[in-house]
């Protein structure tokens, strides 16, 4: 009956009534079939068993010779299939081994791999972090050119409101002289008109008086 946790009391238990009922030292496979786990752990029990348990005597003369002989058969039989059963143990074990290299062999690769990706993602993050600061450096220098700017539009404002209320105010006086002026143009354009007729009569009189020299 298989064991769930094996130590050496059980496998020993089992391997003192496996000889007490064959009169011959069990072997491995006939312990391991008996308290079940792994070739190597009771390979592992068996041999301090082996040290410490006395081996079976057994009185020749007292057997018959053909059940001796069958005896040392099975005996044989029994040590080669514990050869066999720890080849195979051991050929299951390499494999394994072979498999572990293979596969730890493989995570070294996935993980220089995860290295590299890694180191590349930090220099963008680096390269990324650069360019943040560089954007908000330039957010900065635009965020206070624009109080710069703002600053300007709200003094031009206070100068065009001075501006236009000067503008305003000056705006009757200005209305005034405009009306003084074109009355002085008025003025000034009658006595050219004037100054044109008057031209215009002395130049038929000057034509005239030509003429009367002429005559005489």
């Amino acid at each position: 009956m298989a064991v769930a946790q094996l130590n050496q009391e059980v496998v020993s238990a089992a391997a003192n009534r496996l000889q007490s009922e064959s009169g011959i030292r069990p072997s491995n496979r006939q312990v391991l079939n008996v308290v079940g786990g792994s070739m190597t752990t009771v390979a592992k029990f068996m041999n301090v068993w082996r040290n410490e348990s006395p081996a079976v005597s057994v009185n020749a003369a007292a057997l018959p010779s053909g059940l001796l002989r069958e005896l040392e058969a099975l005996q044989r039989n029994a040590e080669k299939a514990v050869r066999d059963a720890c080849m195979a143990e051991l050929s299951n074990a390499r494999e394994s081994e072979q498999a572990l290299i293979q596969e730890n062999e493989q995570l070294q690769a996935d993980l220089a791999s995860l290295q590299v990706s890694m180191n590349g993602a930090q220099e963008d993050a680096t390269r990324a972090q650069i360019q943040l600061s560089q954007v908000q450096a330039d957010n900065a220098g635009l965020k206070s050119m624009l109080e710069n700017e703002r600053s300007c539009i709200s003094v031009l404002q206070v100068d065009l409101a001075k501006a236009t209320l000067r503008f305003e105010e000056a705006m009757p006086r200005l209305l005034q002289e405009l009306c003084e002026c074109r009355e002085e143009l008025a003025l000034a354009r009658k006595a050219q008109v004037a100054a044109e007729i008057a031209a215009a009569v002395a130049a038929e009189r000057v034509n005239g008086a030509e003429q009367r020299l002429r005559n005489h």
